[in-house]
């Protein structure tokens, strides 16, 4: 059988594409070069996960309640409902179709962190919520929720 060298390569090149681009919307990996923040908390980083097993990763790519991280959006405040917890959180920039200013979401249980073990880490006392993107449901914008750390009332 005749293979060409330009297809092999072309076939090389796109398969290399396909699994970058996989690669960039995979699950972030826990460890400690994804624990920032204060020290004390920096072990809670590390292992910071939710009941779903994602991964949280670090301070860097959450939003503390009261903030606004320019990547991922503005947390504005959270509350527990009947139960389950809810955000108030805008979208980090302005597209058509949103509304203005921040809205409530329902937040997935399976988003919550999971506790851990407080002999060995220190959850961090301020709330904060890792979106790991937005998304467009039915003409508005959503985030998808990775995570949520309800600070002291944990």
């Amino acid at each position: 059988m005749y293979r060409s060298k330009k297809g092999s390569k072309i076939l090389g090149a796109l398969l290399a594409i396909s699994f970058g681009c996989s690669s960039a919307y995979a699950d972030p990996i826990c460890g400690p070069s994804h624990a920032n923040g204060p020290d004390k908390n920096k072990n809670w980083y590390a292992h910071a996960e939710s009941n779903a097993g994602q991964c949280c990763c670090g301070d860097y790519d959450g939003i503390r309640e009261g903030s606004e991280n320019p990547q991922y959006g503005t947390f504005v405040e959270w509350t527990l409902e009947k139960g389950h917890y809810r955000v108030r959180i805008a979208p980090p920039y302005p597209s058509p179709g949103d509304n203005e200013g921040p809205e409530w979401y329902d937040v997935p249980d399976s988003a919550l962190v999971k506790d851990q073990d407080r002999t060995i880490s220190t959850p961090p006392a301020f709330a904060e919520v890792w979106t790991g993107g937005w998304y467009w449901d039915n003409g508005k914008r959503t985030p998808h929720f990775r995570c949520l750390h309800p600070g002291a009332g944990l």
